[in-house]
């Protein structure tokens, strides 16, 4: 069977498209890549078809999506159409561009794509091909993270405009985006109530910006849409913590040292795994007898903060400051400038090889440490400031400057484990 292979025991199904169709498919590296267990071929192929399946129709898609947005002239058609006062130069280019797609020469009507342009052209903001401006679009939001920027533009990409081939007034009316967002319930796995919304959210920013840019002149249509049910909707997966047992049963079965230098930090601080992976040496200063890790860059900036190390990790933290740039080089960033990457996935085929399922994931870790400050009696306080996150008292979460490093040194050392 095509695209699938056989390493150390454990089939595989890969697919390396090109990298040209990258921006417009849903994965945040360059290869489609999924085990499928240790089975016997003729399991292996039942299991690989759906997912095949899949990968095959998301790729026909990017095709047809780079196809559509591949055009000659794009970068001066984009400069006549957002610029001021454009050069005539760049006024007969698009003119030309608009020109190409006018259709049979021999007939009085030009093509609907003819009278997109023209209108594009024109700046009456009346119509707009879909994907157009969405490169502007995305350098608009730059400032965002880069997996928050990646994940919006494939959602626009993959599961919006799509469904669209033109956007106007008439093309995006309440009652058809409404249309749109219904065809979800009939799939045949509709995603979560979480991820439809931000499906819908994505477009709603997309388009609003195009309207406050003056491309797009249309009231806003998407205030009175309306999600379905959850009940009628895929079911999130609900994380769980992991047991002791659970982290005896995956740090006996790891050979990557620094994959279980990692996990036994995470167990010890409560860090998220791309916390961890870009903390530096100096980042770690000795404060009373103890080393504290400082965690610069988070996700939210309740997750700035100090913590002070466990003693049972003193000494692999110790070891791992002769490093230079950063304590864990091995890692590197993906496209989306995540370094933690490469953990992450070494990590879950680490712990579905062992049976753990969708529920147990890295950030269960996190949990499991939020699990074992409230067993010792920790402060609800105390325990948000190890853990980064935000609280919701306006007391606390306002005029508090924080727990004190003691507070934290004495929560921090109630973590146990039982590994023996």
């Amino acid at each position: 069977m095509k695209y699938l292979s056989q390493r150390n025991g454990y089939y595989w199904l890969r697919i390396k498209p090109s990298s040209k169709l990258l921006p417009y498919l849903p994965i945040d590296t360059k290869e489609y890549l999924h085990s499928l267990g240790k089975v016997s071929l003729a399991e292996a192929e039942r299991k690989a078809h759906p997912i095949l399946a899949k990968w095959l129709k998301e790729i026909a898609l990017a095709k047809e999506l780079a196809s559509n947005t591949q055009i000659s002239t794009e970068e001066s058609i984009h400069a006549v159409l957002t610029h001021d006062i454009p050069s005539e130069e760049l006024i007969a280019q698009a003119e030309q561009w608009r020109d190409q797609a006018y259709g049979d020469p021999y007939n009085k009507q030009p093509s609907l794509e003819f009278t997109v342009r023209d209108e594009m052209i024109r700046g009456t903001g009346k119509i707009v091909l879909p994907c157009f401006y969405l490169a502007e679009y995305q350098e608009s939001i730059k400032h965002l993270n880069p997996k928050t920027v990646s994940q919006r533009i494939s959602r626009l990409k993959t599961q919006f405009l799509p469904n669209f081939e033109y956007l106007s007034a008439d093309s995006l009316k309440t009652v058809k985006i409404q249309r749109w967002v219904d065809t979800y319930i009939t799939k045949e796995k509709p995603p979560s109530y979480k991820t439809l919304k931000g499906y819908l959210l994505a477009a709603k920013d997309y388009i609003g910006w195009l309207r406050r840019k003056g491309y797009l002149q249309i009231e806003d249509t998407f205030d009175a849409v309306k999600l379905p049910a959850q009940k009628q909707l895929g079911t999130n997966v609900v994380r769980e913590s992991f047991t002791d047992e659970d982290l005896k049963l995956i740090l006996s079965n790891i050979k990557d040292t620094e994959l279980e230098t990692i996990i036994l930090l995470a167990m010890y601080t409560g860090c998220r795994i791309e916390e961890l992976a870009n903390i530096k040496p100096e980042h770690i200063k000795k404060i009373k007898d103890r080393y504290v890790l400082t965690i610069n860059k988070s996700k939210t900036e309740a997750g700035k903060r100090a913590i002070p190390v466990n003693k049972e990790i003193e000494k692999l933290l110790k070891a791992r400051l002769q490093n230079e740039e950063y304590i864990f080089p091995k890692a590197s960033s993906n496209t989306n400038g995540i370094r933690s990457d490469a953990y992450s996935k070494r990590f879950g085929r680490l712990k579905t090889k062992l049976g753990f399922g969708k529920e147990k994931v890295f950030h269960s870790i996190r949990k499991t440490v939020s699990t074992k400050l409230e067993q010792a009696g920790v402060a609800e306080g105390i325990a948000a400031d190890i853990l980064g996150h935000e609280k919701e008292t306006i007391s606390y979460g306002l005029y508090s400057s924080g727990s004190s490093l003691e507070d934290k040194m004495r929560a921090i050392d109630a973590i146990e484990y039982n590994l023996n």
